[in-house]
This record gives structure tokens, sequence and C-alpha cells, in this order.
């Protein structure tokens, strides 16, 4: 993209937008989404002008990272390459190893993060090296 990327934590008025697009929406999802920004876990890719996040990331209390997601409009412009480059960076200063979970069937989740460094585990996890 030819933006200016910034990342931040994602404060408690993001809740809503993230968790209406989350596929694994349910009734507590709201909540456990607040509670990950209360824990400063989300994390959200701002562009100048655009007051809402264009892409966000949570990182689990493992170092486990998960709801990676651009909307729809600014896909395809290096976001969430942007994104995931800066979570793994900030797990890694809290004292933890990043790693995703790719669903066996998703390829193309699995080439993305595959480019990025991360390296498949014999538990179907991809660790964040570099």
């Amino acid at each position: 993209g030819n933006y200016k990327y910034t990342v931040d934590k994602l404060s408690r008025e993001h809740a809503v937008l993230v968790n209406n697009s989350w596929k694994f929406k349910n009734n507590l999802s709201l909540q456990m989404l607040e509670g990950l920004i209360q824990q400063e876990k989300l994390l959200g890719l701002f562009i100048p002008g655009v007051a809402e996040p264009v892409a966000w990331i949570t990182i689990y209390s493992y170092g486990s990272m998960g709801m990676l997601h651009t909307v729809a409009e600014y896909r395809r412009q290096g976001c969430a390459k942007y994104l995931v480059r800066a979570a793994r960076e900030y797990a890694r200063g809290l004292g933890l190893v990043p790693y995703v979970h790719v669903e066996e069937d998703n390829q193309i989740s699995a080439d993305f993060f595959e480019k990025l460094g991360f390296v498949k585990d014999q538990y179907a996890v991809w660790m964040g090296y570099d």
C-alpha cells in the first residue's frame, strides 16, 4: 500500500467492529474482545484520515496470534503483512513466542504465514521465527 501505517492497541469502542466481522462471533465474544482490549492484546492497523482500524489481530495469552482481519476495501495492499510483523515484535516484547494456528484446508493462509517467515511445526502450528 501507499499508506503510512501505524499500529496501535485498540480501544473499547472498537470491540463491536471487530466482533461483527469475526466468523466465530457468539453471545460471549464481545465480552472476550473487551477483555483482550483491556489486556492490550488487540492490535489495529491505522491509516491517516481513517478513524477506524483497517486491519486487526489479537495475541492470546501464550503468544498465539489470531482473528487477523483486513477490511474488504483495504485487502491485497500489504496491510496484514505489516500488521503481523508488528504483532510478532509486540508478542516478543511481552516475552511470548508468537505462533499461529492455520486451519488444515486453508492453503492461502498457510502460504501467507510461510512468506512471513513462520515455519510449520509438527503440531500444525506455525512458529514465528525469522
